[in-house]
């Protein structure tokens, strides 16, 4: 037991308040660790049309091949990125050649690979050096090849509750003392041993076993942990273990 907050228990007392626009009310601890290179779980408290109660995220720049293998391997979704619109038009990357729109506010982009990976490009490695280029403060479109094992997603500004949880994992990064540099999250669904979307209780317990923190998205905004035994703060937003 790693002694993350049950949040069906946690005292409301122990929270505070910022906006959407705001500066960040992270935790340290939080922070450093995903400025370790560290994940994190983000799950959403309320229901959404896509059915996917959780991910896995990180920031994209400073993976290492023990994070790519713990989202392959626990979490068993699509290893990927996130790219604000700006970032996805320098680069060159544009939506697949048939985008399926199922309303859930997904859209990847074409795959890509970093252009100095000189192996298969799908080992944990591989995948984490594509990571950190898509992530690195000055990458360019000569730095990625396409296609390749990684599939980005283009975000957009969360707004509202039903924001795709990957555009949150998005912004939780770019409000780090070093979002400025780091503008992009590594992310992962998190799937059931059946291969099916995890439920909440599924997603917290993936992170008590792994010792990671959560996060929640609720109808209130982000709500964090303080740390390993003191309960959580409350961030109002509106409209090394195995990682």
């Amino acid at each position: 037991m790693h002694g993350y907050p049950n949040y069906d228990v946690v005292a409301a007392r122990d929270t505070a308040h910022c906006d959407a626009g705001g500066s960040s009310d992270i935790p340290r601890e939080l922070e450093s660790r995903l400025l370790a290179g560290r994940a994190a779980i983000l799950v959403r408290s309320n229901a959404h049309a896509s059915g996917i109660h959780g991910i896995a995220f990180a920031v994209a720049g400073l993976a290492m091949p023990s994070l790519a293998n713990f989202m392959a391997t626990h979490c068993r979704g699509i290893v990927s990125a996130t790219l604000d619109a700006e970032s996805a038009l320098r680069l060159g990357l544009s939506l697949g050649a048939r985008p399926i729109d199922r309303g859930i506010g997904r859209g990847f982009l074409v795959s890509v690979e970093a252009a100095c990976c000189d192996g298969t490009g799908i080992s944990a490695a591989d995948r984490a050096l594509t990571l950190r280029t898509i992530g690195a403060p000055g990458v360019s479109a000569p730095d990625l090849v396409t296609p390749g094992h990684i599939m980005p997603m283009l975000v957009r500004p969360v707004a509202g509750n039903d924001a795709p949880l990957p555009d949150i994992a998005h912004m939780i990064v770019e409000r780090l003392q070093d979002g400025r540099r780091f503008r992009s999250a590594a992310w992962c669904d998190i799937l059931d041993e059946e291969g099916c979307a995890a439920s909440s209780g599924h997603c917290l317990a993936l992170a008590e076993r792994n010792g990671l923190p959560v996060i929640r998205w609720t109808s209130s905004g982000l709500v964090f942990p303080l740390g390993p035994t003191s309960g959580t703060v409350r961030s109002a937003a509106s409209g090394e273990h195995a990682a």
